[in-house]
């Protein structure tokens, strides 16, 4: 019964407030660079302490400090409310922007009482790397805030020593940081 408040409570919370932000999160892009054109990759969500305090309080049932079985799925069945706005990713290649054909959740973990998500990213099509590149954002919103400034990336693969990541900050109107990966040829 206390589970079910707390679930309703932590719901609510995330649904209702307008006034401040909820929580917060730290990012992340693994790009694995095996050819020239990508169609998928990795992007994590890192939990700021005070949500992943609530979200282990209201998921993590046996308090085992780590999310397994039945869990797993009520947690990733909860987060998918933030669904219809991709998880808060944005996509462009080259400079238009693209929509993600699929975001799927595929691992929880907690570290030290962290959170972490991962989430599996399918495109429509493929990205060239070498000619136009892709570039990876994550916007805050309202309830969610992400912390530009704690971004984490990764490229690995047989090809990611010819790959680099640039950070464009704050392009014009945008409040967040533009990853954009390039690969030389």
């Amino acid at each position: 019964m206390f589970r079910y408040f707390l679930t309703t409570a932590l719901f609510l919370t995330f649904q209702f407030a307008q006034a401040q932000t909820l929580i917060t999160l730290g990012t992340g892009f693994d790009i694995s660079v095996n050819k020239a054109q990508i169609k998928a990759f990795e992007v994590s969500w890192h939990f700021d302490k005070s949500a992943s305090t609530s979200l282990l309080i209201a998921y993590d049932t046996n308090s085992d400090g780590k999310f397994s079985g039945k869990e797993k799925v009520e947690l990733i069945a909860m987060l998918k409310q933030f669904e219809p706005q991709d998880y808060f990713l944005h996509l462009k290649e080259g400079n238009a922007d693209i929509k993600p054909e699929s975001i799927t959740a595929i691992r929880v973990s907690v570290l030290d009482t962290l959170v972490s998500m991962q989430f599996g990213v399918s495109l429509a099509k493929s990205v060239n790397l070498q000619t136009t590149g892709l570039s990876l954002a994550f916007a805050s919103s309202k309830r969610v805030a992400i912390d530009q400034t704690a971004m984490r990336f990764q490229l690995n693969g047989m090809l990611a020593q010819n790959c680099s990541v640039k950070t464009l900050e704050n392009q014009s109107v945008d409040s967040h940081n533009w990853q954009h990966v390039l690969c030389r040829r």
